[in-house]
């Protein structure tokens, strides 16, 4: 059995609890606590990279699409900072310097990627400003430093 956990499989079940704990009635500490470890998870791969060698997690982990579904990019991985308020842990500098670098001269940013699978349908055209991404970005570079 593998012992190293799925890094997309963490990141989309801490996503799935953050959101389901947002419109909760109760708190539920095995929710809360699984959210914080696997939050803690994500920092400390610097939301992105692999421990071993620092280098991306996988090929589509730095490019800028939403949304996506079954692969993880980076916008999600930053979504996971904001709601968990972690935008200033200096952990997340590195995505967050990635991302700002990525950002177009029109003040947005552009869609470099799109997941092809049947069913599947992308918010925004390859190439083009990204309203979507743009917005979410701009929401949660708001709350870094």
């Amino acid at each position: 059995m593998k012992s190293t956990p799925c890094f997309i499989g963490i990141a989309k079940t801490v996503k799935a609890l953050i959101y389901y704990s947002s419109v909760s009635t109760t708190k539920d500490v095995r929710v809360l606590d699984a959210i914080n470890k696997g939050t803690e998870y994500l920092l400390k791969h610097n939301l992105f990279q692999r421990l071993s060698n620092k280098e991306p997690v996988n090929n589509h982990i730095l490019d800028i699409a939403y949304p996506q579904s079954y692969q993880l990019n980076i916008i999600e991985l930053l979504d996971i900072a904001f709601m968990t308020k972690n935008m200033n842990d200096p952990r997340v500098k590195e995505a967050v310097d990635n991302i700002k670098n990525k950002k177009s001269k029109d003040d947005s940013w552009k869609i470099n990627y799109i997941y092809k699978a049947d069913g599947f349908v992308s918010f925004d055209k390859r190439g083009k400003r990204g309203e979507w991404v743009s917005y979410l970005l701009d929401k949660y570079l708001s709350q870094a430093a």
